[in-house]
Protein backbone atom coordinates (compact mmCIF):
# COMPACT_ATOMS: atom_id res chain seq x y z
CA UNK A 1 0.00 0.00 0.00
CA UNK A 2 2.84 2.69 0.56
CA UNK A 3 3.96 2.04 -2.94
CA UNK A 4 1.13 2.67 -4.63
CA UNK A 5 0.49 6.02 -2.28
CA UNK A 6 3.94 7.33 -3.31
CA UNK A 7 3.26 6.94 -6.43
CA UNK A 8 -0.57 8.40 -6.15
CA UNK A 9 1.50 11.68 -4.31
CA UNK A 10 3.84 11.49 -6.81
CA UNK A 11 7.07 10.36 -4.43
CA UNK A 12 7.18 7.55 -7.11
CA UNK A 13 7.62 7.51 -11.00
CA UNK A 14 4.72 6.18 -13.19
CA UNK A 15 6.80 4.37 -15.46
CA UNK A 16 9.20 2.84 -12.69
CA UNK A 17 5.73 2.21 -10.68
CA UNK A 18 4.43 0.28 -13.57
CA UNK A 19 7.68 -1.91 -13.49
CA UNK A 20 8.35 -1.96 -10.07
CA UNK A 21 4.40 -2.90 -8.48
CA UNK A 22 3.90 -6.09 -10.26
CA UNK A 23 7.35 -7.03 -9.38
CA UNK A 24 7.19 -6.49 -5.30
CA UNK A 25 3.44 -8.23 -5.72
CA UNK A 26 5.04 -11.19 -6.94
CA UNK A 27 7.62 -11.70 -4.08
CA UNK A 28 5.10 -10.23 -1.50
CA UNK A 29 1.96 -12.31 -2.61
CA UNK A 30 2.32 -15.28 -0.49
CA UNK A 31 1.98 -13.47 2.81
CA UNK A 32 -0.30 -10.85 1.92
CA UNK A 33 -2.40 -13.57 0.75
CA UNK A 34 -1.93 -15.22 3.73
CA UNK A 35 -2.92 -11.95 5.65
CA UNK A 36 -5.44 -10.42 3.60
CA UNK A 37 -6.46 -12.84 0.85
CA UNK A 38 -9.36 -10.16 -0.16
CA UNK A 39 -7.11 -7.70 -0.93
CA UNK A 40 -4.03 -9.55 -2.24
CA UNK A 41 -6.61 -10.55 -4.41
CA UNK A 42 -7.86 -6.96 -5.39
CA UNK A 43 -4.67 -5.64 -5.78
CA UNK A 44 -3.42 -8.66 -7.67
CA UNK A 45 -6.32 -8.45 -10.29
CA UNK A 46 -6.78 -5.02 -10.99
CA UNK A 47 -2.70 -2.99 -10.44
CA UNK A 48 -1.10 -4.76 -12.71
CA UNK A 49 -2.99 -5.11 -15.26
CA UNK A 50 -3.51 -1.21 -15.09
CA UNK A 51 0.73 -1.36 -14.84
CA UNK A 52 0.62 -3.26 -18.20
CA UNK A 53 -1.89 -0.77 -19.92
CA UNK A 54 0.32 2.08 -19.09
CA UNK A 55 2.48 4.03 -21.83
CA UNK A 56 4.81 6.38 -20.69
CA UNK A 57 6.07 7.31 -24.27
CA UNK A 58 2.46 8.25 -24.92
CA UNK A 59 2.19 6.75 -28.21
CA UNK A 60 -2.05 6.42 -28.26
CA UNK A 61 -1.67 2.68 -29.25
CA UNK A 62 -5.34 1.53 -28.97
CA UNK A 63 -5.42 -0.03 -25.24
CA UNK A 64 -2.84 1.74 -23.49
CA UNK A 65 -3.42 4.36 -21.36
CA UNK A 66 -1.61 7.75 -20.81
CA UNK A 67 0.27 8.82 -17.06
CA UNK A 68 -3.50 10.90 -16.03
CA UNK A 69 -5.42 7.73 -17.00
CA UNK A 70 -2.57 5.73 -15.48
CA UNK A 71 -3.19 7.34 -11.93
CA UNK A 72 -6.98 7.45 -12.05
CA UNK A 73 -7.25 3.84 -12.65
CA UNK A 74 -4.23 3.11 -9.34
CA UNK A 75 -6.41 5.69 -7.32
CA UNK A 76 -9.62 3.40 -7.83
CA UNK A 77 -8.16 0.54 -6.76
CA UNK A 78 -6.37 2.17 -3.62
CA UNK A 79 -9.85 3.86 -2.63
CA UNK A 80 -11.25 0.00 -2.37
CA UNK A 81 -8.14 -1.18 -0.95
CA UNK A 82 -7.36 0.95 2.09
CA UNK A 83 -10.89 -0.14 3.96
CA UNK A 84 -9.69 -4.06 3.31
CA UNK A 85 -5.87 -3.19 4.55
CA UNK A 86 -7.96 -1.09 7.46
CA UNK A 87 -10.49 -4.01 8.39
CA UNK A 88 -7.72 -6.46 8.57
CA UNK A 89 -5.48 -4.57 10.61
CA UNK A 90 -8.35 -4.61 13.26
CA UNK A 91 -9.67 -7.51 13.26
Amino acid sequence: MLMISQFLFGDYDAEEFSYDFPAELVDSYADLEAENPELATMLNDKVPEACSWYDPYNTGDEGTIDETQFREKVAEVYQRAVPLAAARKVS
